[in-house]
């Protein structure tokens, strides 16, 4: 045992005496204890919170989302990434009335870390769902869905053929059970309100937003110079636009460019000279033209009846895109945003929903074709058409995704009571890319094929007649524009009507040496 005197035998230094500091020294360590006990509690805490707060951060503007920590399986959760024309409003307006539809209350909107993304939240009997929506464009639907940081896509766009071939591991991303039309969208192109220039066509439109027309003198306004305004490149309106505008051309360097649609509209409408375009709730206190797809055809204003029937230009669709082994939750929420209770959400907001709607035309605008054109006048003279019009997969005479949904509204169109006695008329037509005769035939095998959809679900056509490249709603010149002229428009009436005869097409049989497909 030590003493006070006690030195150490080597180094001659004093000893501590047992029990003599025994109290300073447990304090000592104590108090370290405690703090190594703190600070292992906050890295902890730290990582923990980390790890519950959506993810890592991934860098600005890449519009996905990773996923939330497994550490809490009582979390259901929905990821939303890409277009900013669907995220803005509608997508949100359609994930609340599918969580109330599917019970879920207490709702919680937040934004995120920009105001392109937001997180909703709500609650059922003590289960929490979590719906983080991110808005970078259409482009980031695709990568989101390839990274794994997205449930569904949405997309102003349809699908290009290289997302096609890198989601491939996804399933067919094109196929009916993955690819949802949730409403119609026109590509609204604005002026300042004190623009005296109406209407513009197409070609005109790519004059001024490559630069080839500078001066609104040009195209017929007040002399002075264009200002353009445009959307940014991941865009699903950009790239709408530039597919069906641009053509190949390159938009104007100078073009002040907007993630935002709102602040573009608002910019236009505020600079003297200034053009641009949104989607169709956009429009604002800007003026919206009239825009022809060609000098033959005519211009159209970007309405409901116009958008409704895809004959307006600058139509597009808006789409969902679901991966074929996605959640029982993501595939239910997809099913309902085609559903006719989301369509009259999306007429609510400002686009335009799928369900059919009469309409009174009073001209329909078929003032050329001889034969053809009488007939046609002659059976739509004391009719409506439906705001519906059944277009094909590219090159078939095969019915596209929307069509097949189309088919399934006017079946419950046309099951209401007081419509029974309607007679369904279904009027075919084509593009110009094959003769007279082959053209007829063509447009006869759509209606055809329409009319054997609407039977199979016992509703009976009255009358299913081509009318061939009659009437053409965009120009025949571009893929897209006959890719639009090839459809079956819907028409009803209580009349007693007859199908119409179609010139003989004997001499282009033996012209062309074939059967007339």
């Amino acid at each position: 045992m030590s003493t006070p005197d006690a030195r150490c035998p080597e180094c001659n230094a004093s000893l501590m005496v047992a029990g003599g500091n025994s109290r300073n020294a447990t304090n000592t360590k104590l108090i370290i204890s405690v703090l190594v006990g703190l600070l292992v509690f906050a890295l902890g805490a730290f990582f923990f919170l980390k790890g519950n707060s959506g993810g890592t951060t991934t860098p600005a503007g890449t519009g996905t989302t990773p996923p939330l920590s497994t550490s809490q399986p009582d979390l259901l959760q929905l990821r939303l990434s890409g277009s900013n024309t669907l995220g803005a409003s509608l997508a949100p307006a359609l994930v609340e009335a599918f969580l109330k539809q599917e019970g879920y209350g207490e709702f919680q909107r937040h934004p995120g870390k920009d105001h392109e993304e937001s997180e909703i939240l709500a609650s059922r009997d003590g289960k929490k769902v979590q719906v983080l929506i991110s808005a970078h464009g259409s482009g980031t639907a695709f990568s989101g869905l390839r990274d794994g940081f997205a449930d569904v896509g949405m997309s102003s766009r349809p699908i290009r053929k290289e997302e096609l071939a890198e989601l491939a591991k996804l399933g067919d991303m094109g196929a009916g059970n993955s690819e949802f039309v949730v409403a119609l969208d026109g590509v609204a192109v604005l002026v300042n309100p004190a623009n005296r220039v109406d209407t513009l066509s197409i070609h005109q439109l790519r004059g001024l937003f490559s630069g080839k027309i500078t001066d609104w003198s040009m195209v017929g306004g007040a002399p002075g110079p264009v200002r353009i305004h445009a959307r940014d490149e991941k865009s699903g309106t950009f790239d709408t636009f530039k597919t069906l505008v641009l053509n190949g051309d390159r938009i104007l360097d100078t073009a002040k460019r907007y993630e935002d649609s709102q602040a573009l509209s608002d910019a236009v409408a505020e600079e003297a000279g200034a053009i641009g375009f949104v989607g169709l709730p956009y429009i604002r206190k800007a003026k919206a033209i009239a825009v022809s797809a060609d000098t033959r055809s005519m211009a159209m204003r970007p309405t409901k009846l116009t958008v409704a029937t895809e004959d307006y230009p600058l139509t597009r669709r808006l789409f969902l895109y679901v991966p074929a082994d996605a959640t029982a939750f993501a595939r239910k929420f997809a099913d309902f945003a085609i559903s006719d209770m989301a369509q009259g959400i999306a007429d609510q907001i400002g686009f335009v929903g799928q369900v059919p709607e009469e309409v009174k035309v009073v001209e329909s605008g078929v003032s050329e074709g001889g034969q053809l054109a009488l007939s046609h006048r002659k059976l739509t003279a004391q009719a409506q058409r439906l705001s519906v019009n059944l277009r094909f997969r590219f090159g078939s005479a095969e019915l596209d995704n929307k069509a097949l949904q189309d088919v399934k509204r006017l079946v419950r169109y046309f099951e209401k009571p007081d419509r029974q006695d309607l007679k369904v008329m279904l009027l075919g037509f084509a593009d110009n890319i094959g003769s007279e005769c082959i053209n007829l035939s063509v447009s006869q095998k759509r209606a055809d094929t329409v009319s054997r959809e609407l039977e199979s679900y016992g509703v009976k056509a009255a009358i299913a007649h081509g009318f061939g490249e009659l009437s053409p709603v965009a120009d025949n010149s571009t893929d897209t524009g006959r890719e639009k002229n090839r459809r079956v428009e819907v028409w009803i009436t209580r009349d007693a009507v007859a199908a119409p005869g179609n010139p003989s097409c004997d001499n282009d049989r033996k012209r062309h040496g074939r059967r007339v497909p």
